[in-house]
């Protein structure tokens, strides 16, 4: 009987999961080939550059510059060790999407949608999650939770660049989402790390 039973809860979890997964690619594609239709040459390239400014160089750039000023005895930003105990959280979005960009495995939007391209040339790795939305919404989160007067500022950055990802044709809908929740989680779990280790 119990096995009757789980049989039975499989097969209606089965398609009840199938059928939100249809919606949800269905939706994603729609959105997808609604932006291409819309692109603009000025849009592009603008949204080109927010995209660059949220890579993982950047992030390295940054965070590299900013200590070496620190270090010297240089403050550039207000509450600038704030600023710099946030990095910590885009770090730990950028290990949690890679991690789930390796279990879903879903393949990039140009490479399943017909008639589809995207604007710039897709990265090798997996699409799902967004570690671009994942790793500068979990920067802007922490910031937030700091209560640092910059967030204000990078969340208009931060929601731009997973804008970009969209518009660009890199990311489906559902991934950009999925990197905000993860984004999202990441800050919460950072701050909360660094406070109780007394650091804050």
């Amino acid at each position: 009987m119990l096995c009757l039973c789980r049989r039975a809860f499989r097969g209606l979890w089965a398609r009840f999961s199938g059928g939100i997964l249809e919606r949800i690619t269905l939706i994603d594609q729609r959105v997808l080939l609604f932006l291409q239709r819309h692109r603009h040459p000025f849009v592009n390239r603008v949204l080109l550059l927010f995209t660059y400014s949220g890579t993982g160089l950047a992030w390295l750039g940054i965070a590299f510059a900013l200590q070496a000023l620190n270090f010297l005895g240089y403050r550039v930003l207000p509450e600038q060790r704030l600023f710099l105990l946030a990095l910590f959280s885009p770090l730990a979005a950028w290990c949690c999407g890679y991690v789930l960009k390796k279990i879903f495995a879903r393949a990039r939007p140009s490479c399943e949608i017909t008639g589809f391209e995207a604007f710039m040339r897709p990265p090798s790795c997996p699409s799902f999650p967004s570690s671009h939305t994942a790793s500068s919404f979990a920067f802007f989160t922490a910031l937030a939770l700091l209560g640092h007067p910059l967030a204000p500022l990078v969340g208009v950055w931060a929601f731009i660049v997973s804008f970009s990802r969209l518009y660009l044709g890199v990311h489906y809908l559902s991934d950009v989402l999925g990197g905000l929740l993860v984004g999202v989680g990441a800050a919460f779990l950072v701050t909360g790390l660094l406070q109780w280790q007394g650091w804050l």
